[in-house]
């Protein structure tokens, strides 16, 4: 079941929730109802909000919908004693095209978000109509000895938090400023403190105990996410099955847009040269949240981009539903 806020107007911004197993999946609806959206995921720890400045600069006729993840921003957490794997998240993607009966989507991905969407669309091709993905694409390729290391350090710190089982208190808590500044330091500096603001609207609670003061809400157990592993070889099979039109956006900042090694990312790029003739790929000037801090740079190569395929795909939608 979908559910929409009525107290704002359906052209501009509507709070969406949409009925899941374990709860609630979250959005923001930004455009009109009428037109069928591009699914926006976000970042890891962010939410919806880090559309909020790059839809208003999007063509006047293209409509998003942000969705969060479960545990971030106000969707629902998963149930207790599980953890979190990205993996699982691509299913996100599946209970919101159930949720509407949309038998093909386009996607538009930040970060984890991207990531996410590469898998899907390389998983399900036939179900994505085009893709536009934000300074991300494929996880971080890990060395085998290193991988094994990783995921016993994130079952270790998960096990932790299950036996300290303090679900029931509430978290620390900060002054507004203080969450400023933790957001900025916690991201190397990427969202700047101007634009803090738009995550924080979604990722804070008032604290019950400490006047004046705010915790986090995104769930803790995401710091120890079991994030995609997998080799070199199958990075570039995934990026082969990938045949839909495809805008991918690399920022430059070296200091918080590369986590892995550049050879994967320009080998992968130069395989989706070869093998998708709709395949374009640009660097911006920028941090990894150039797209949340400087829209005006990502709306500029991405608009071209929609002004090419979102009509299309528009009357695409329509003549499948």
């Amino acid at each position: 079941m979908v559910t929409s806020s009525r107290n704002i107007k359906i052209n501009e911004r509507e709070e969406i929730k949409i009925d899941v197993p374990w709860g609630h999946l979250s959005g923001i609806w930004y455009g009109s109802k009428l037109n069928k959206p591009l699914l926006a995921l976000h970042g890891w720890q962010d939410n919806a909000s880090t559309f909020d400045t790059l839809t208003p600069l999007l063509p006047s006729n293209v409509s998003v919908l942000a969705i969060e993840f479960p545990g971030h921003g106000f969707s629902s957490p998963i149930p207790a004693g599980m953890c979190y794997r990205s993996v699982d998240f691509i299913f996100t993607i599946k209970f919101v095209m159930n949720a509407y009966k949309w038998k093909t989507i386009a996607l538009i991905g930040h970060s984890l978000g991207s990531q996410v969407a590469f898998y899907f669309a390389a998983l399900f091709p036939e179900k994505v109509e085009f893709l536009i993905l934000l300074d991300a694409f494929q996880t971080k390729l890990n060395l085998i000895n290193n991988s094994i290391d990783i995921m016993r350090f994130q079952a270790e710190k998960f096990w932790t938090l299950y036996l300290k089982n303090d679900s029931h208190k509430e978290p620390p808590s900060y002054t507004y400023e203080e969450c400023v500044d933790k957001l900025h330091e916690g991201t190397y500096k990427s969202v700047t403190k101007d634009c803090a603001k738009y995550l924080l609207n979604r990722n804070l609670k008032k604290s019950e105990l400490f006047p004046n003061k705010y915790y986090f809400i995104r769930d803790g157990r995401l710091k120890y996410n079991e994030m995609f592993n997998y080799s070199e070889d199958v990075g570039k099979e995934m990026a082969r099955r990938i045949t839909s039109p495809f805008l991918l956006l690399k920022a430059h900042d070296e200091g918080t847009s590369y986590h892995e090694e550049k050879k994967f990312i320009y080998g992968a790029v130069e395989l989706l040269r070869k093998s998708n003739s709709d395949f374009s790929f640009n660097i911006v000037s920028g941090t990894h949240h150039v797209h949340l801090c400087e829209p005006e740079k990502v709306a500029k190569i991405v608009n071209p981009f929609l002004d090419k395929y979102y009509s299309r795909y528009s009357q695409w939608i329509k003549n499948k539903l």
